[in-house]
């Protein structure tokens, strides 16, 4: 019983010591950058978290909704994408992989596939069906490209050309 409590231990802190590896790397970004990226590393999956357990009741499109609504209107797996996909790029980013600009660059476009080929219910109606909503995303999208991959004191970060150690 010990030994395996050990060795849960240890992959705890070596997990625990790779996670902050990881957040002080943001250090090395930008201070604009750095503010969006530690948020996205902590907000989007305590959401995620409150949005799989059924603890609580949401309001969509100010609407009230029970727990099991939002998934089976597919509100609940279009929130879903949004928060993992800028989770994976804030956490990507930080660990400086190729694929993590691209995350947050999909990501505002991302939910609204989703909903776009979920079944027609209240929710996807109105996320998919109004084309403000479209515009609005891939505007986003292309705001957020020119400030990954133009901006060169974040292209600089990215590549690995900035010291980590902070």
């Amino acid at each position: 019983m010990r030994v395996a409590s050990a060795r849960t231990l240890g992959i705890r802190n070596t997990l625990m010591s790779s996670l902050l590896a990881l957040w002080n790397n943001t250090k090395a970004m930008p201070q604009l950058l750095r503010m969006f990226c530690q948020g996205g590393m902590v907000a989007p999956p305590i959401l995620a978290l409150l949005l799989v357990l059924p603890i609580m009741d949401w309001t969509v499109n100010g609407r009230q909704v029970s727990y099991s609504e939002p998934w089976s209107s597919g509100a609940g797996l279009t929130m879903l994408v949004f928060m993992l996909m800028a989770t994976a790029g804030a956490w990507g980013l930080a660990a400086r992989t190729r694929w993590s600009r691209w995350a947050w660059v999909a990501t505002p476009v991302a939910p609204i596939l989703v909903a776009a080929v979920h079944p027609r219910t209240w929710f996807t109606r109105e996320a998919a069906g109004d084309a403000s909503m479209w515009v609005s995303a891939v505007a986003a999208s292309l705001i957020i490209f020119a400030c990954l991959f133009l901006v060169p004191a974040v292209r600089n970060y990215a590549s690995g050309s900035v010291a980590t150690d902070a």
